[in-house]
């Protein structure tokens, strides 16, 4: 098969493969399971907010990654507001995600420049298709979920000390967004010091100081370190964690608390409800993930305008669900004090769960609209040129045949004896 026609059928994967985002899942686990389908493939790296050098990518990726990242197919990875205005060269595919409930004009601007979008749930389908985005062109795209790894008896992770404390878990990273400075205050204000109760918190990184990005929570280190002995215990994790890793620290914990002010794709809160655990976090999650309170447990929202820059960089001021602090401690006290109807909500969750597709299923989706013929201009390879003496004589008539005799080299004499009078001639 020759490189010209691979190029022409191969999807090429644009993202940030070394970042522990939804969208760097998206695109490592998206590859894995397309090669077991024998797509061709290539891959072109985007350095996002979350690029971590030493995140485990595996080997086949990073072999991947050093090819030439050619393909007529570019399927981008990223945030809506991330996404680029265009491609090199080839189909603009984008697999993103951004607020459904509230988005803001510039990521649907982004999205609507792409040939074909795949958002993650029903909402994003409703909100894009309300921008006047075409819907032949826009197909829903729920995240899966690895259940070889993220299921309910997945090993603790040996570098976490296990606690038989009723622990509440955390995960995602330091921006506003993520409400981690509402999920602290609800915490610190419902529980006492002497309960068995702790918050894990695994953060991707810390908020970097000398940088100090408004779309990050501040001092979040110094304020975490100020607690004492007289607030409920709180653990700080910060270390870049496998997938096994994490599946087993979910697993371990009894609920994860999700405080978003905007979800874009809620991947940890379906890996969280994977390895059974119910969710506690607001009722926009109902929308996206099915959220309801045979798994989890729902929290009302009101509705607030954060400023300029604080969603994104570069973002304008913008409406988000923010929820209610009142309602989020008595869910989290109601969780706490019934554990055996927790540990049921979360049993309930990992059923749900395991209905969902697959990576393997959501790249078949991928290969089935793969355009049969190639689009726009494709560059096919110089043809090899074919020297003089390759070229066979074509003989018409006796004539011909004694100009090319005449042609033909005269052959070497290899003999010692002396040439006749005829063969000097």
């Amino acid at each position: 098969m020759s490189e010209y026609y691979v190029a022409r059928t191969r999807f090429c994967f644009e993202g940030d493969f070394s970042s522990p985002t939804a969208s760097g899942r998206y695109i490592r686990e998206l590859l894995l399971a397309a090669r077991g389908l024998e797509m061709p493939l290539a891959v072109q790296g985007r350095k996002g907010y979350l690029d971590q050098k030493e995140f485990p990518v595996p080997g086949f990726i990073e072999k991947l990654s050093q090819r030439p990242p050619s393909g007529q197919v570019r399927v981008v990875c990223l945030p809506a507001f991330a996404l680029p205005e265009k491609v090199d060269r080839g189909i603009f595919w984008a697999l993103s995600g951004f607020d459904a409930i509230h988005p803001i004009d510039i990521e649907l601007e982004k999205i609507a420049r792409a040939d074909r979008l795949w958002v993650p749930s029903q909402a994003h389908f409703e909100a894009a298709k309300a921008h006047q985005i075409p819907v032949e062109k826009i197909q829903v795209f729920a995240p899966a979920v690895n259940q070889k790894i993220f299921f309910p008896r997945a090993s603790f992770p040996e570098s976490v000390k296990k606690s038989d404390d009723f622990t509440f878990l955390f995960v995602g990273n330091p921006l506003r967004r993520k409400g981690i400075d509402l999920l602290l205050r609800a915490y610190l204000e419902e529980f006492k010091a002497k309960e068995p109760v702790q918050l894990i918190l695994k953060l991707t990184h810390l908020p970097k100081l000398k940088k100090n990005f408004p779309y990050e929570a501040p001092d979040l280190a110094r304020r975490i370190g100020a607690l004492n002995f007289m607030f409920p215990k709180v653990t700080m994790l910060v270390e870049t964690m496998t997938d096994e890793n994490l599946a087993g620290l979910m697993a371990g914990c009894q609920a994860l608390v999700s405080a978003n002010e905007a979800y874009h794709t809620a991947l940890p809160v379906r890996e969280a409800m994977a390895c059974g655990l119910p969710v506690i976090g607001p009722e926009v999650l109902s929308g996206i993930v099915g959220l309801t309170e045979e798994t989890g447990y729902l929290v009302k929202t009101h509705l607030l305008t954060m400023g300029s820059n604080l969603m994104f960089a570069g973002s304008p001021k913008a409406r988000v669900e923010e929820v209610e602090i009142a309602g989020l401690r008595q869910r989290m006290r109601e969780a706490f004090k019934d554990a055996g109807s927790a540990r049921h909500k979360g049993q309930n969750a990992a059923k749900q769960a395991k209905k969902w597709l697959s990576w393997k299923d959501l790249a078949s989706k991928l290969k089935e609209v793969f355009p049969a013929e190639p689009i726009g201009e494709v560059h096919k390879p110089m043809e090899k040129k074919v020297e003089k003496s390759d070229q066979k004589p074509v003989v018409k008539s006796k004539g011909d045949l004694a100009s090319l005799s005449r042609q033909r080299p005269r052959p070497q004499l290899h003999s010692n004896r002396p040439r006749t009078s005829r063969e000097k001639k």
